[in-house]
């Protein structure tokens, strides 16, 4: 599956690539600014089906909360419990692609949101994906409004402050999740220590 993304990404890149080749100087200053990610889109009908898709697809995966409970013990224990995993997989692979197909369509490439922030909320609240769902819902949201918040009054004099969201985001959740990753690293390593310890 991360090689088929791999391959999806670098032929998508390779079009978004001709497609720049081919256009105007005009068009393709839009194409770099839509991919740095941009906050900018006046277009209400496009905010409209964003919001809509959005609501959609939580709702949608809700459904599949109990499912999703059951494959981290594993996809065989998830099957003996009664869970279609195929089906389940599938369905909510399609979801995921739709939905992020759609923010970046309206938003452009707002890089690691989408990544850091649900497993910040598995750190905080647990692995119950009840709970994990939403709160990742309401927390990228609110993620997003807290630093256009932070950052837009410092760049207020620069025109173009939206273009840069892209830069924001990835350095912010890049070191954040980092450092969620690496503390539980140094947690693990010392409970493996003291398991191992001989009495």
């Amino acid at each position: 599956m991360l090689l088929v993304g791999v391959m999806v990404s670098f032929v998508a890149s390779s079009g978004m690539m001709f497609l720049m080749s081919i256009t105007s100087t005009d068009n393709i200053q839009s194409i770099i600014f839509w991919v740095m990610g941009s906050l900018d889109e006046s277009n209400i009908m496009l905010i409209k089906v964003a919001f809509y898709s959005a609501i959609s697809g939580l709702v949608l995966t809700y459904f599949f909360a109990q499912p999703l409970n059951a494959l981290r013990l594993g996809e065989v224990k998830a099957k003996h419990l009664g869970i279609n995993t195929n089906v389940t997989v599938k369905l909510l692979f399609f979801v995921a692609s739709l939905l992020t197909g759609v923010a970046v369509a309206v938003a452009g490439v707002i890089g690691f949101v989408g990544l850091v922030i649900p497993h910040l909320i598995r750190l905080i609240i647990g692995n119950d994906y009840r709970i994990i769902i939403g709160s990742s819902f309401l927390g990228g949201a609110i993620f997003l409004i807290l630093s256009d918040t932070v950052a837009r009054p410092y760049y207020c004099f620069r025109k173009r402050i939206d273009h840069f969201w892209g830069y924001y985001k990835g350095l912010l959740s890049g070191t954040c999740i980092y450092d969620g990753v690496l503390s539980r690293s140094k947690s693990n390593f010392k409970l493996n220590l003291i398991e191992r310890r001989p009495v």
